[in-house]
């Protein structure tokens, strides 16, 4: 069998030598059909893949055309080593105004830029507290003698939409208050309307409000003003901003991000309406951020201190002047009038500032001049420009990243955040405000204070930075400590007012032994569910009773409310009672188990035992 296998190899190769002598002589189908494809493509048409019978579906056709070079680029072989590229030319972009407008009749006029110095000083933003709290000190006492030692050449200075430094500054610089409080009723210093510029997303309604309503008093305890509301680190705003802002007096909003293309048929200003509701604003856009000037003047030198007169007045004019280019060339800017923040984050009161504005005049002059100026002056010179012209009008949210980034990563960053800032928000809300005010009601005490040093703790937090997760560790174990003493502050006013009110609501005259219970439904309409029991009753109640069942009822049933408990009376057990004057370690019998709640009406209703 080996043998005949190795015969017959030679003759498989005489076969297959044959076959190629054959294949010469004829004609190749496929090389003649390559050739035509040349052809075809050559004369523009279609190329068409034939799939050889194993596809009953139409053959594919594909089309080929020759593209170009890029403009800035030329063939391998034809690059000469020595010679540059050819430029790109850019096509400026032609700037229309929005149908229907009034604008296209606008007399030209002369164009005036407000430069306003203010501080971005987020409280935690990349240190903690009591890091930023040391160079807020600094920041300030240079700020109060530059103010009050150049009132001409340094009229001004705005602080980020924020009370909240203020507060911790005269904190630890109380001798300093009749200063601070001169230069706000005198307008130089600038605060406000925030307490605490929030996270408008992840912060919560009613926080807005109080974040407000805490601004806003702080502003009249120190003789200021409500103004403009400047915004400029707020990458996006919620839709009903114009009507919080309107409730407190403040009728501009100056805001750096969230817009969309649109706000290039704005031409930057435009009137922002509240949905479903009458209430609105003008809201002016910032260019291109909402701090363009900063570290003006130390463009080559980034890393030096800003209070340094040692500046660059050429690249801070160039610096200048393509800011106002971006105005008209990117956004279409109509105003005759520009704003510039000037600001540093954590850095001081930038002296140079006078010599800067000079120069440019100096150097734009004749075409747009240069001015100290504040945010709600900006804001009252464009409002007084608009006078009875028909703006672009926009309703709801903005929250777009056509030109500023919405750190979108900040709604889902540190959840156990969010959620310990929401139990906390909750608990005041629902829980202890309406306690503290029924029993204000029945005589009780006054607990407001209480309540305000809660919720500060709380407002501190909802910075974007701090509630969006973006800072680090430090700054976010800071505020798990902070939400946690908002909830002890909380719990020691609620034992109070929970004393306070079972006293009120003395049952004697149903049973002598009658234990109140007191149930509260925060929300505004019907509530069911089931609710636990864990009670220490007093000693008058019977030590032999341990294990039968406690019976609940309401002292004056609501109407359609039903009631069905599962308690039953456990025996004494050692715990540790605290009081306001002593703590005892007692044994007390108690009531365990839960109570199965129906359509229970808002407010406080009251069961015994």
């Amino acid at each position: 069998m080996q043998e005949d296998e190795v015969e017959s190899e030679p003759e498989e190769e005489e076969d297959e030598g044959a076959f190629e002598e054959d294949s010469e002589d004829e004609e190749d189908p496929a090389a003649d059909s390559e050739v035509n494809d040349e052809e075809d493509m050559t004369q523009g048409s279609p190329m068409i893949i034939d799939r050889f019978g194993t596809d009953e579906r139409k053959p594919m056709e594909i089309t080929v055309e020759a593209l170009g070079a890029p403009p800035n680029r030329v063939p391998l072989s034809e690059v000469d080593p020595d010679e540059a590229p050819p430029p790109v030319v850019a096509q400026p972009r032609e700037v229309l105004a929005p149908a229907g407008s009034v604008y296209d009749d606008l007399p030209k006029t002369d164009r005036s830029g407000h430069i306003i110095p203010f501080a971005l000083w987020p409280r935690t933003a990349v240190r903690s507290s009591a890091s930023n709290h040391h160079l807020l000190l600094d920041m300030m006492d240079d700020l109060l003698t530059l103010l009050e030692n150049n009132e001409d050449t340094f009229p001004s200075f705005d602080l980020d939409g924020q009370t909240l430094l203020i507060e911790d500054y005269l904190r630890s610089r109380p001798e300093n208050h009749n200063r601070v409080a001169a230069l706000i009723e005198s307008e130089r210093l600038n605060i406000g309307p925030w307490y605490n510029p929030p996270a408008q997303f992840l912060s919560g309604s009613e926080s807005l409000i109080r974040n407000l309503v805490r601004g806003q008093s702080d502003i009249k305890a120190l003789g200021g003003k409500i103004g403009a509301t400047p915004m400029p680190r707020s990458s996006s705003q919620i839709s009903q901003l114009p009507a919080l802002l309107s409730g407190v007096g403040s009728d501009e909003i100056i805001f750096s991000g969230g817009a969309g293309p649109w706000i290039q048929d704005a031409r930057g200003v435009f009137k922002w309406t509240s949905p479903g509701n009458h209430a609105s604003v003008l809201a002016i856009k910032q260019v291109p951020n909402g701090r363009p000037l900063a570290g003006w003047g130390f463009e080559k030198r980034m890393t030096d201190s800003k209070d340094s007169h040692e500046i660059d007045l050429h690249s801070g004019t160039k610096r200048i002047e393509d800011i106002c280019n971006i105005h008209l060339e990117k956004y279409g800017w109509l105003p005759p009038m520009m704003g510039f923040g000037n600001s540093t984050r954590y850095g001081m009161a930038q002296t140079s500032l006078p010599r800067l504005i000079a120069e440019s005049n100096n150097v734009m002059k004749g075409e747009v001049h240069f001015e100290h100026s504040t945010f709600t002056g900006f804001a009252k010179d464009i409002r007084k420009w608009v006078g009875r012209k028909t703006l672009y009008a926009y309703d709801g949210e903005m929250r777009h990243g056509w030109d500023h980034s919405l750190h979108s990563g900040a709604i889902s960053a540190r959840m156990y955040l969010k959620r310990m800032n929401d139990h906390t928000v909750r608990l005041l809300t629902h829980g202890l405000e309406p306690l503290c005010a029924i029993s204000w009601f029945h005589g009780g005490r006054n607990r407001n204070d209480r309540l305000r040093a809660a919720w500060d703790i709380v407002l501190r937090n909802h910075g974007s930075n701090e509630l969006g997760g973006l800072g680090p560790d430090s700054v976010h174990m800071d505020m798990e400590d902070d939400f946690r003493h908002a909830q002890e502050t909380i719990g020691m006013v609620m034992e109070d007012v929970r004393i306070e009110l079972a006293d009120a609501m003395n049952l004697h005259h149903i049973d002598r032994d009658a234990v109140p219970l007191l149930i509260n439904n925060p929300l505004g309409v019907e509530w069911s569910g089931m609710l636990p029991v864990d009670l220490a009753v007093p000693a008058y109640r019977s030590w032999l009773d341990s294990g039968n069942p406690v019976h609940l009822e309401f002292s004056k049933a609501p109407r359609d409310a039903e009631l069905i408990s599962d308690i039953v009376q456990v025996a004494p057990e050692p715990d540790t009672h605290l009081h306001r004057d002593s703590h005892v370690d007692l044994e007390l019998p108690r009531i365990r188990g839960r109570v199965q709640v129906y359509r229970l009406p808002p407010g406080v209703h009251v069961l015994h035992a």
